[in-house]
C-alpha cells in the first residue's frame, strides 16, 4: 500500500507544522450483493468489450463523451487508465466487471486522469490490487481528473490498501456504491492535491470491514480532507475501522444522515465511531 502511506506521511508533516490469456473468473467474492448493485445496465454503450484486449483496445481508440460497455467479469494484468474526457465505463450485461489477476503487479485497477470521467454499475475485485480498485487525480500536470463520477458499482476493496482514492480534482461524486473490505489501510479518502476537490459528494454508500482496520488512527471508512462545499450524507459503516467518519478542514459543508452498523462478524468488537446525524461546517 506504497501511494497512500506517502500521503499519509505527507500529511502527518503538514499537521505537524500547522497543526492477457484470459484465465477463468472466478466468482465474484460479493455475490448477492454485486448482482443487486448491477442489476440493470441502463446506459447504452457505443462499444461492447468482452476481455482486457478489448478493452484497452477501446480506451485508446475513445472520444469524448463514449460509453464502453463491458460484457462479463473479467481480468487485468496492468493498471487501466482513463484519459479521455468524458467516458463512461459501465456494464453491457448484469454483473460484469473487472479483478485483478493474482501476480500481475496491478496497484491501482482504474485510473481517472481526465475530467468527466464515470464509472458506473461495475463489479471491481481488487483483492489482488496492490493499492485500490479505483484512483482519480489532478496534479495540473500529468493528471487532469475532476467531475468524476462513481456510482452504483460494487467493490472488493484492497487488503491493506483502499477502496476508492481521490488525489485532487473538483467536483467528485462518489454515490450509491457498496464496497467491502479487509484488513483496509483507508476506505472511501478524498483529498486535495495541486487542485482542490471542492464540491465533493459522497453520499449513500455502503463500506463494509469484516477485519480490523490497519491504517493510521486518523484515518476513516469514510475520509475527506481539506475541502469547501462538501457533502457527506447518508452513508452506511460497518465493521472495526479506526474512524466511520474522518473529515478534516472542510468548510461550508453539509454531514447528515450517516449511519453505523454492528460490526459483521464475531472478532469484531465494536471500534467505529458513532457518527453524528447532522453537523454543518462553517
Amino acid at each position: 500500500m506504497k501511494r497512500l502511506a506517502l500521503h499519509a506521511v505527507v500529511l502527518l508533516t503538514l499537521s505537524a507544522c500547522t497543526e492477457s490469456t484470459r484465465p477463468a473468473a472466478p466468482p465474484s467474492p460479493q455475490g448477492d450483493v454485486a448482482l443487486s448493485v448491477t442489476a440493470a445496465c441502463p446506459t447504452p454503450a457505443n462499444v461492447v468489450v468482452h476481455d482486457e484486449a478489448g478493452l484497452l483496445t477501446a480506451l485508446d481508440a475513445a472520444y469524448p463523451g463514449e460509453v464502453i460497455g463491458l460484457d462479463g467479469f473479467f481480468g487485468i494484468t496492468a493498471d487501466v487508465t482513463i484519459a479521455t474526457p468524458g467516458v463512461t465505463l459501465t456494464c453491457a450485461t448484469p454483473g460484469s466487471g473487472l479483478f485483478a489477476i493474482a501476480g500481475s503487479g496491478v496497484q491501482d485497477m482504474l485510473i481517472a486522469s481526465a475530467s468527466h470521467v464515470v464509472v458506473d454499475r461495475l463489479v471491481l475485485d481488487g483483492t489482488q490490487a496492490g493499492d485500490s480498485p479505483y484512483f482519480a487525480a489532478n496534479d495540473l500536470a500529468s493528471y487532469f481528473a475532476e467531475n468524476i463520477r462513481f456510482t452504483n458499482n460494487s467493490v472488493t476493496c484492497s487488503p491493506g490498501g483502499e477502496c476508492i482514492f481521490v488525489a485532487g480534482g473538483i467536483g467528485p461524486v462518489v454515490s450509491d456504491n457498496h464496497f467491502q473490505a479487509t484488513a483496509p489501510f483507508s476506505g472511501i479518502h478524498l483529498q486535495a492535491d495541486a487542485e482542490g476537490i471542492d464540491g465533493a459528494r459522497v453520499e449513500r454508500n455502503t463500506i463494509v470491514t469484516t477485519t480490523p482496520f490497519v491504517g493510521f488512527d486518523f484515518l476513516a471508512a469514510i475520509r475527506v480532507f481539506n475541502a469547501r462545499n462538501v457533502v457527506l450524507a447518508d452513508n452506511t459503516v460497518a465493521g472495526p475501522w479506526a474512524n466511520s467518519l474522518g473529515p478534516q478542514g472542510l468548510s461550508m459543508s453539509v454531514i447528515t444522515g450517516n449511519r453505523v452498523r454492528a460490526p459483521p462478524c464475531t472478532e469484531c468488537s465494536s471500534q467505529a465511531t458513532p457518527i453524528s446525524p447532522f453537523a454543518r461546517t462553517s
